[in-house]
């Protein structure tokens, strides 16, 4: 998803959005939104996760184009 759905992942993730017919309305509109965060466990040596019990946060994404092979 774009945006956070109930669970922020990481730093700078788009949280909501406002639509609005000029700068003002929109800056206007921004203060009225309210947020409250919960700081979570992290983990800032990867070697120290357990990958039997400790899960990604999203699943890794592998991305491939032509043949790595013969390049």
């Amino acid at each position: 998803p774009v945006l956070a759905d109930g669970e922020v992942e990481f730093y700078g993730q788009p949280i909501f959005c406002v639509i609005a017919e000029t700068r003002e309305q929109a800056r206007r509109a921004t203060r009225l939104a309210r947020v409250e965060y919960e700081q979570l466990p992290f983990v800032t040596d990867i070697g120290a996760l357990d990958p039997r019990k400790d899960k990604l946060v999203t699943p890794p994404l592998t991305l491939r184009r032509g043949d790595a092979a013969a390049a």
